[in-house]
C-alpha cells in the first residue's frame, strides 16, 4: 500500500465533475486503465448505467430539468446508489473509484463528501471544455453511441434533446471551488489547455496530476 496515512486516505474516491460532452467518461476510462497498470485495484462506477436500469433509457431532456424536483430526487438516489456499491467494494479490498457523473452542483458533491466522511479521500476532477468545435463533436458523438438514445431514430432530434439536457444543468453548474480537487480546462482540444490543482498531496494523487497533464496525449 503506498497510500500511507490515515486509514481513510488508503482508499481513494475520484469524483467526476463536468457538464455533460465534456469528456468525463473519457477520462474516467483512461484513469482506470492506467491506476490498474500501476497495480492499484481500480474501478469505474458510471452514474448514468444506474440511473438506466432503474429508470430506463427513455427519458427526456425534462428529466434534467433542475427545477424538476422529481427528476433531480432520482438522479441523486441513483448517485448515491453508485457511491454506497463503491464503499462496499472499497471495503471487499479495492482501492480507488472513480465516480462518473455530471456532480454538478455543490448539494450533489456535499452529499458524496459525507458518505465518504471517514472511510475514504475524495478528489475531485473536473473536465472544463470552450472549444465549440470540440462540444460540437462530442455532442454528436454522445447522440451516437449513449444507450438514452439507442431506440432514437431521428439522429438530429437526439441531437436537439441532448443539447436541451446540456442547457438545463449550465443553468444550475457550479464550478468545483471546494476541497480537494483537479480543473482539467480545455486540454482535450489539443491546444495544450491548463490544468489547476488545490490541496493534492500523496503519492496517489500526484500520480494522477502527472497522468492528467499528459491524457491528450495518450
Amino acid at each position: 500500500d503506498q497510500m500511507y496515512g490515515p486509514k481513510e486516505d488508503r482508499k481513494l474516491v475520484i469524483v467526476l465533475v463536468g457538464l455533460p460532452a465534456r469528456g468525463k467518461t473519457f477520462t474516467a476510462a483512461k484513469l482506470t486503465r492506467y491506476l490498474r497498470w500501476l497495480g492499484h485495484e481500480t474501478k469505474h462506477f458510471n452514474v448514468g448505467k444506474y440511473r438506466r436500469l432503474k429508470h430506463g433509457t427513455n427519458q427526456t431532456a425534462d428529466f434534467f430539468r433542475g427545477d424538476n424536483k422529481e427528476g433531480v430526487e432520482a438522479r441523486n438516489e441513483v448517485a448515491a446508489l453508485a457511491m454506497e456499491d463503491m464503499l462496499s467494494w472499497m471495503e471487499e479490498g479495492g482501492q480507488v473509484g472513480i465516480c462518473d457523473a455530471t456532480n454538478s452542483t455543490r448539494s450533489r458533491r456535499n452529499m458524496l463528501m459525507k458518505m465518504a466522511e471517514g472511510k475514504c479521500k475524495i478528489i475531485f476532477v473536473e473536465t472544463i471544455c470552450n472549444d465549440q468545435d470540440v462540444l460540437e463533436r462530442n455532442i454528436r458523438l454522445k447522440v451516437q453511441q449513449s444507450p438514452d438514445y439507442a431506440e432514437q431514430t431521428d439522429f438530429e432530434a437526439g441531437v436537439r434533446d441532448f443539447k436541451e439536457r446540456l442547457a438545463y444543468y449550465e443553468k444550475v453548474y457550479e464550478p468545483v471551488d471546494e476541497g480537494s480537487y483537479i480543473k482539467m480546462i480545455d486540454m482535450v482540444s489539443g491546444n495544450g489547455g491548463q490544468l489547476q490543482i488545490n490541496n493534492i498531496s500523496g503519492y496517489l494523487p500526484g500520480r494522477i496530476v502527472f497522468f492528467l497533464v499528459y491524457i491528450q496525449n495518450i
